[in-house]
C-alpha cells in the first residue's frame, strides 16, 4: 500500500477563494518556528509541508490519494468564506476530519461573511454545530497579519501574544535591515554611478609673456584643449568611484613646462583645485653675433639688454641670460664699440642666434 508523506497541515477552500489559499500555504511554509520550540521538530524548522488539494492534486473529491492526505495531515485548516459555505468539497473534506476524531484539529480561517448568518454564512455545514470557541480566527476583525499570527499559535500551542511579539520584532528587524540595505544600495549607487566634476584652474603668475595658441590638460586619460592659460577648465565626467582616490592631471603646451600631479578627489559631487605651470626657457635666453661691414667678428663689443650688459668674445658673440621677471616676448638691444656707430633696435627673445652688423 503506497504511503504519503506526512503533512503539517490541509487547507481546504473553494476554487473562488484560490488566491488567499495560496498565500496561506506560502506564509505557512516560510514561517521560522520560534528558537523554544524548533527542538521538538527534527527534521525542518519551518512548518512543512502543507497540502492544497488544487495545487497538489488533481484528482476527484475524497478519492482515495486524497483522502490519504487528510490523513496524513496534522492540522486541517478551512478557508471560510460564503464561497466555501457553499461547496460540498470543503463540506466532505471537513467531515472526514471529524470522522477521524480530530475536531480539535480543524482550524477555521474566515476571509469573509459572517458564522450563523443567514444572508452571509461563511462555515460550511459541518463545522456550523462546533463550538463557538473552535469557530477559529476572524481575518476580518484583527487583519491578515494577526489572523496568520493567530492560526500558527493555535498550531504551535502557544500564547498569541509572545508570537505577536515575536512577530512584530521580526517585521521591525527586517524594515532596520531594508533601510539599511537600501542606504548601501544608495551609497554604492552614489560612489559608483554619480559622476565627479572638477574645476581646475591652470595659473601663469607670468602674464606678460605671450600665450599659446593652445595647450593641453589631460584629466584621467581625457585630453582637454585650452584657447589660453589663465583659465578655469571644468571636466564633469568623472567616474564616481574615484570619490576619495587620487585622479591623474597633467599639462603640456609650448613655452611651458610640462606638469604632472596628483589630486584627491573628495567624497562630494564637485572639486576645485588650482595648478600653477611655469614658463620654460624658451624666453630667458638671448644671444647673437655682431659682425663688422666685412663679416669679420667683432670682439669686445659692448652689449646692453634691459639693463644687463655683456661683451662679445673673440667670435663676436654674446649671451644674456635672463630672469623670469624680466623675460619679454621682444627686448630692446644696445650695441656699441668706440669707433662704431651704436645699434638700437627691437628684437624677438625666442631667437637667439640675431645677427647684427655694426658700421
Amino acid at each position: 500500500m503506497e504511503t504519503i508523506a506526512k503533512r503539517y497541515a490541509f487547507i481546504s477552500y473553494n476554487h473562488r477563494d484560490q488566491e488567499m489559499a495560496k498565500w496561506l500555504q506560502a506564509k505557512l511554509e516560510s514561517y521560522k518556528l520560534p528558537t523554544e520550540i524548533h527542538n521538538e521538530f527534527e527534521h525542518s524548522r519551518y512548518l512543512r509541508p502543507v497540502f492544497r488539494d488544487q495545487t497538489d492534486l488533481n484528482a476527484g473529491i475524497l478519492s482515495e490519494e486524497l483522502k490519504k492526505h487528510l490523513i496524513s495531515s496534522k492540522f486541517l485548516v478551512v478557508v471560510c468564506s460564503p464561497n466555501s459555505a457553499q461547496s460540498k468539497w470543503v463540506n466532505d473534506e471537513v467531515n472526514y476530519f471529524l470522522e477521524m476524531d480530530r475536531a480539535d484539529r480543524i482550524i477555521p480561517f474566515i476571509i469573509d461573511g459572517t458564522p450563523h448568518s443567514t444572508e452571509n454564512e461563511c462555515l460550511p455545514p459541518a463545522l456550523r454545530n462546533m463550538p463557538k470557541e473552535l469557530l477559529g480566527i476572524s481575518l476580518r476583525e484583527v487583519g491578515r497579519q494577526k489572523a496568520f499570527v493567530k492560526l500558527v499559535s493555535k498550531m504551535l500551542d502557544m500564547d498569541f501574544d509572545v508570537l505577536w511579539q515575536r512577530h512584530k520584532r521580526q517585521v521591525r528587524n527586517r524594515m532596520i535591515a531594508t533601510a539599511v540595505f537600501l542606504s548601501v544600495l544608495l551609497a554604492l549607487l552614489y560612489y559608483l554611478a554619480v559622476p565627479l566634476s572638477i574645476h581646475l584652474t591652470i595659473n601663469d603668475e607670468e602674464h606678460y609673456l605671450p600665450m599659446p595658441e593652445s595647450a593641453i590638460v589631460t584629466v584621467c586619460g581625457t585630453d582637454y584643449q585650452l584657447s589660453s592659460i589663465d583659465t578655469t577648465l571644468v571636466v564633469d565626467n568623472i567616474p564616481g568611484y574615484f570619490r576619495g582616490r587620487k585622479i591623474d592631471v597633467a599639462f603640456k603646451s609650448i613655452y611651458y613646462e610640462s606638469v604632472s600631479k596628483e589630486y584627491r578627489m573628495g567624497f562630494g559631487v564637485s572639486n576645485s583645485q588650482k595648478l600653477d605651470v611655469k614658463r620654460d626657457s624658451t624666453f630667458s635666453v638671448f644671444g647673437g653675433v655682431v659682425y663688422d661691414e666685412d663679416g669679420i667678428p667683432v670682439s669686445g663689443a659692448a652689449v646692453e639688454l634691459d639693463g644687463m650688459t655683456t661683451t662679445t668674445d673673440m667670435d663676436g658673440k654674446f649671451r644674456l641670460e635672463l630672469p623670469i621677471d624680466r623675460q619679454r616676448e621682444t627686448k630692446r638691444i644696445i650695441i656699441s664699440k668706440p669707433g662704431k656707430a651704436t645699434i638700437v633696435r627691437d628684437d624677438e627673445c625666442p631667437d637667439r642666434e640675431l645677427k647684427y652688423i655694426i658700421k
